[in-house]
């Protein structure tokens, strides 16, 4: 394929990234949601770009590397389940919503397994600092810790909790993902 062709496919990819993070910071802090209207799509053109790439395969093998200059479609898919299925096996405890899930496997496609994995790392600190930042602020920082030990508990109805805070997890996501895409593509 034409050297100009992917270079075009990878900005794409970036620019669609950080398109669906801002919509997605925006949507999450002002509604508390992240809509389908808005990952479906960039998921979509994440896979797509990585099929036009040229190689479907595993290129030169499986690779954890984050700066994957253009992640093949296997990487891409493998991004995508990676990212949505660590945050689903959280979604399925009731720890976060079900657009912070497709939110990551959007990530995920858009830039491989790789960059998926480091950016689930920086966003889970980024989470983290959220979390307690809100529970200080709200002054429930001992039950929010305790609440956090109990996550897991499967007997436990936090559909019901009326003191549960929530956290814009899409927020957490938005600003780790860039943290990560700051250190690997610039620093």
């Amino acid at each position: 394929m034409d050297p100009s062709i992917r270079e075009g496919l990878l900005l794409a990819r970036h620019l669609a990234l950080f398109l669906m993070l801002v919509v997605a910071l925006y949507t999450d802090i002002a509604w508390g949601k992240i809509y389908n209207w808005l990952v479906y799509p960039a998921i979509g053109v994440g896979l797509a770009a990585a099929y036009l790439s040229g190689d479907v395969g595993w290129g030169a093998g499986i690779s954890f590397a984050p700066d994957d200059p253009q992640p093949t479609f296997m990487k891409s898919a493998a991004g995508l389940a990676a990212g949505g299925g660590i945050l689903f096996v959280l979604y399925l405890a009731g720890g976060m919503g079900g657009g912070d899930v497709k939110l990551m496997a959007a990530v995920g496609a858009l830039s491989g397994l790789g960059f998926a994995l480091w950016a689930l790392f920086y966003t889970s600190i980024v989470g983290a600092v959220l979390a307690v930042a809100v529970l200080i602020w709200k002054g429930r920082l001992a039950q929010g810790t305790r609440g956090a030990f109990r996550l897991f508990w499967p007997w436990r109805d936090r559909s019901l909790d009326p003191e549960r805070v929530t956290l814009p997890y899409g927020a957490a996501i938005a600003l780790g993902t860039t943290w990560a895409w700051w250190l690997v593509y610039v620093r």
